[in-house]
C-alpha cells in the first residue's frame, strides 16, 4: 500500500524554494508526495514543471494568500470537501 503525504501552501513557488530537501526525504522515506497550492496566483518565475519533474503531484485549490482572508477561502473551498 502506498503512502501518501500533502503539503499544502498558499503560492506555489514555496515548494520549490523551501521544501524541496524536504520532498526528497518523504520520497526516500516511500512517500507520493502531493501539493495543494493556488496554482492561477500571478508569480514572477513557475516552477510547476520543475516540481512535476521531482514527481510531486500538484493539486490546484482556491486559497488565499492572507491569513484575513481565511472565511473567503473556506466558502470558495467548501466545494473541494463535499
Amino acid at each position: 500500500m502506498e503512502k501518501h503525504i500533502l503539503i499544502l501552501a498558499t503560492t506555489h513557488d514555496f515548494l520549490w524554494k523551501f521544501e524541496r530537501e524536504d520532498v526528497n526525504l518523504l520520497q526516500q522515506m516511500g512517500f507520493v508526495v502531493h501539493y495543494a497550492t493556488n496554482i492561477k496566483e500571478p508569480t514572477y518565475v513557475s516552477y510547476k514543471k520543475d516540481i512535476q519533474r521531482m514527481g510531486v503531484q500538484i493539486h490546484h485549490i482556491e486559497i488565499a494568500r492572507s491569513p484575513f482572508c481565511f472565511g473567503t477561502t473556506v466558502k470558495r473551498s467548501s466545494n473541494f470537501y463535499s
